[in-house]
């Protein structure tokens, strides 16, 4: 994990060229990069992955339910040991929302 000097600022076109830059294999290379002014850490200082990928999965759904013009009730996110993440959503508008999430790693069920 990295940070800026105190006082500069960088964007994410920026960070997206400096990858493009000095990352020699292609496949490697982001093709999108989110700043987020902080991270879920454990007790030790380290990225909590779980939350992480939570907070990840929730904006994933938020926006592609604010894409398909689909409002959102309620969402619940759940570790299946078989089935990995699962994220249960309550929207109007199911089978268009639906649609939408099959796309994506994560299971989605999705309930009217």
């Amino acid at each position: 994990m990295s940070r800026t000097k105190p006082g500069v600022s960088v964007s994410e076109k920026e960070l997206l060229d400096f990858a493009a830059r000095h990352i020699p294999e292609r496949a490697a290379i982001p093709k999108r990069v989110k700043i987020a002014h902080q991270l879920p850490l454990t007790g030790v200082g380290k990225i909590f992955k779980p939350a992480l990928q939570q907070k990840e999965v929730e904006s994933v759904v938020r926006s592609e339910a604010a894409t398909a013009g689909v409002p959102i009730i309620s969402i619940a996110l759940d570790r299946d040991p078989q089935q990995g993440v699962v994220v249960r959503v309550q929207a109007g508008r199911r089978p268009k929302l639906q649609a939408a999430l099959e796309r994506y790693a994560f299971r989605s069920v999705v309930q009217d």
